[in-house]
């Protein structure tokens, strides 16, 4: 064999062993949304993250054992790794984790075992994941660029193959069978480069080590948590599944039973109206979780005069409706059943918007649309309502960006001059999410110049369910009347109108506030609506309450599920039956972000336990470990952001996911492949983070209007305008840590996989630090810190000048 040949196949392996990483990466964080739910999935970032930097600093601390034994490592650690994938798979399908405990004040320390149980079964793979990649940057040591662009462009070749894959399977057998062929690829290389002259042995041992492993994984059968709501479903007498869907977006199943029925606000007094109750319908799962209801024999609304939903139309007859979401197809025979002309109705998701169009006949003057409902309302079309479904908020992660400030504000720019716009918000969980709702309307209201926003605005409820409606004008007395008429009729709440006394209004439904900071306040004999007292503050004085995150969402800050204080923890910790399973995300970015504080101060101090190799590197070492530390903050947190605009262009979160991870890999890989060629490190340096800076100065100027002007382009337009928009931001980013590592190697090697391991622990820091950043400030500062990080790292890098 060649030395090139030898190198090949060095290469390919690395290659298959990144890609593998990501797959996993990618499929645990798919079957953490299954197995739990999708906030949960934060913790296989930890997971995969510790493994790389642990294995870092212990190859630093143990340098002349990997030293002396690395052929061997390399030669036999894949198959190695298979092994120890399908045993920690096997756990991690057997662990009996239950989120709803983790939300009780004295039960959720009996899960702290079973997260541990998830951290010891899977913290092997991604430590000898990282020992094998380690591996490679010490055996390569004079190509260190060219090894982390193959490392980089590996994993999005991963990502890309994880997105791809989750339209074959389900997430229970997306690691059992789609992810072992790529690491047995990388095992039969590596055996060669050990056992060369028998190629068919290495072959053959590695064929059986998958088929067992590959069958020992995936025996047994799978099934969803007792506490997700689609196993009650599933276990109802008579249930029978209608259809399964495998996408990266979730994991559908449609069931039918006697129990999946059309969910919808309907007035305690549907029988007098002479009203049905909710038709029987086929319930929609996404992993797990109920988004939606199709109409199980054909269209029937008889039950619609006593629907929340109704009064709008019954205000506009004939109106020229849009209506975002469709609620499984109900909304739109509903529309037409309350006498809506012109309808045109935008479905987003493209499972639901394919289910709908199957199972639902269109009338002529329906038009049914999917796609962002910027590219929407992007056109010249004007509206009498605009209609939001009540299950459009929970139906996609995407659908958020319909609760912002800027959509608001492009939504009465198309309405007729006495429009209106209705939006659902559940208050079933937490009465302030109506006034994350309502702040957010005000705002959109001021913005667009309208000085009294609380005359345009009326809201009224259900004891679940609040619509706020947005005025194009005030609201005239008339139409106030006829709001009071028809909520008076059906035992419904107005929370709101101008000029409104609480003290003459008649509550039916009770909505106590509610107090993390005191019990639930209660008022007595008399009903209370937590609603209309917080509108009244709002539209009064523009107060808030003062211990929740009550800001207006935006495009910048598109968060809608994350109204909880970060500071205020403590307190937090104390009322955790209070606290919706939407919120949890909350706790588990700040239990994440505590751990990974712990490992980072571990890795950067472990190496100063070799006090003799320690000496050597003194003067540089708190230079290096800020260098690198700033680079795993850096990266992170502009990647996550970019993930997310791609999410709000594309209107997909499975593929932004894909194509912006993919996109920033690849570009940052051949950045770092480009490093090769520098005769001065640190001038290269320089030169990559002045156009970082500037690509990240653009982008906070003018990302946000490029992306609305283009956001009614196709999808695969859009896709390739999105990577090239951030392809020289990724090639500059290719730059700094290769060319930091390759200055190390001229110094030392000691500390060079303690730099990869620092770089690796504060990428842990970065993923739940990011989130809490964006909740609170927003992306455009998210990524100004990150502009400021790669600053400090030029300022750092690891020179003795």
């Amino acid at each position: 064999m060649t030395f090139p040949q030898f190198r090949s196949k060095k290469y390919t392996a690395l290659f298959m062993v990144s890609a593998y990483s990501m797959l996993v990466e990618v499929f645990l964080n798919r079957y953490f949304a299954v197995a739990n739910w999708s906030e949960y999935g934060y913790w296989i970032i930890s997971i995969v993250m510790a493994g790389f930097a642990v294995s870092g600093v212990t190859m630093s601390v143990f340098e002349n054992f990997f030293r002396k034994w690395r052929r061997q490592m390399l030669g036999f650690l894949p198959v190695i790794l298979i092994i120890v994938s399908a045993i920690g798979f096997k756990l991690i399908f057997l662990n009996r984790f239950n989120p709803l405990e983790f939300q009780h004040e004295v039960l959720w320390k009996n899960q702290m075992l079973n997260i541990l149980w998830y951290y010891l079964a899977l913290f092997p793979v991604f430590f000898l994941c990282g020992i094998f990649i380690g591996l490679n940057f010490l055996d390569m040591f004079d190509e260190l660029p060219a090894v982390y662009a193959c490392n980089l462009i590996g994993s999005a070749f991963g990502a890309i193959a994880a997105v791809i894959s989750m339209y074959l399977a389900d997430p229970f057998h997306l690691l059992t069978f789609y992810s072992f062929p790529v690491l047995a690829l990388a095992a039969v290389f590596c055996l060669d480069s050990v056992n060369e002259k028998k190629p068919h042995i290495n072959l053959l041992t590695v064929l059986a080590i998958l088929g067992l492993c590959s069958w020992w994984t995936g025996s047994g059968k799978f099934r969803f948590p007792d506490y997700k709501p689609v196993y009650s479903a599933l276990n109802v007498g008579g249930n029978k599944i209608k259809g399964e869907i495998c996408s990266p977006d979730g994991y559908y199943l449609l069931l039918e039973n006697f129990t999946e029925h059309r969910n919808i606000d309907l007035s305690n007094n549907y029988s007098i109206l002479k009203s049905s109750g909710p038709p029987l319908g086929i319930g929609v799962y996404r992993d797990g979780n109920k988004i939606t209801t199709l109409p199980k024999a054909g269209p029937c609304s008889s039950y619609i005069n006593a629907s929340l939903d109704a009064w709008p139309y019954k205000l506009k007859p004939g109106a020229s409706v849009l209506l975002i979401g469709t609620d499984g197809g109900f909304k739109i025979a509903e529309a037409m059943e309350l006498g809506a002309g012109k309808i045109t109705v935008l479905e987003p998701n493209k499972t639901v918007f394919r289910l709908v169009s199957e199972n639902s006949k269109m009338d002529p003057g329906v038009k049914l649309l999917s796609g962002s409902p910027f590219a929407v309302l992007r056109n010249n079309a004007k509206f009498d309502l605009v209609d939001v479904s009540p299950d459009f908020l929970n139906e996609s992660d995407f659908n958020r960006y319909i609760f912002t400030v800027d959509a608001v504000k492009v939504a009465v720019k198309h309405l007729s001059s006495d429009g209106m716009i209705s939006i659902p918000v559940s208050i079933a969980e937490l009465p302030f999410y109506a006034d994350k709702v309502l702040v957010t309307a005000r705002e959109a209201l001021k913005q667009s110049g309208i000085a009294d926003p609380g005359k345009q605005i009326l809201v009224y409820r259900s004891a679940f369910t609040a619509r706020i409606v947005i005025c194009a004008s005030s609201c005239f007395e008339k139409t106030i009347e006829s709001l009071k008429k028809f909520c008076a009729e059906r035992s419904f709440d107005i929370s709101w109108f101008s000029g409104i006394k609480p003290d003459t209004i008649n509550v039916w439904n009770d909505l106590p506030a509610v107090s993390f900071e005191r019990q639930t306040v209660s008022s007595g004999d008399k009903p209370a609506d937590a609603v209309m007292e917080s509108a009244v503050r709002i539209f009064s004085n523009g107060q808030t309450d003062s211990f929740f995150n009550l800001k207006p969402a935006t495009l910048n800050r598109p968060f809608f599920y994350s109204i909880l204080p970060v500071l205020r923890i403590k307190t937090l910790i104390s009322k955790l039956s209070l606290i919706p399973q939407q919120e949890t995300g909350l706790l588990i970015n700040i239990f994440v972000l505590a751990q990974a504080l712990g490992i980072a101060i571990l890795v950067i101090f472990l190496p100063m336990a070799r006090t003799q190799s320690f000496a050597v590197f003194r003067k540089t070492f708190f230079r290096t470990a800020a260098y690198f530390a700033c680079l795993g903050l850096g990266f992170l947190f502009i990647e996550i952001t970019f993930i997310e605009k791609f999410t709000f262009f594309l209107n997909d979160s499975s593929t932004a996911f894909g194509a912006a991870i993919a996109g920033i890999l690849v570009f940052s890989g051949l950045g770092s492949y480009a490093a090769l060629k520098s005769k001065n490190a640190e001038k290269t340096v320089k030169s990559a983070v002045i156009l970082l800076a500037t690509m990240i100065l653009l982008c906070l100027l003018f990302l946000n209007p490029v992306l609305l002007r283009l956001v009614t382009l196709p999808k695969i337009v859009k896709v390739i305008i999105g990577i090239i928009l951030i392809a020289p931001a990724s090639f500059a980013m290719g730059f700094p840590f290769s060319l930091g590592l390759s200055e190390l190697k001229n110094k030392t090697g000691y500390l060079l996989p303690w730099a990869w391991a620092v770089n690796g622990s504060f990428s842990i820091i970065a993923t739940p630090l990011a989130n809490l950043f964006a909740v609170a400030l927003g992306f455009n500062l998210l990524l100004t810190i990150s502009g400021l990080l790669y600053l400090t790292a030029l300022c750092t890098f690891p020179t003795e000048k």
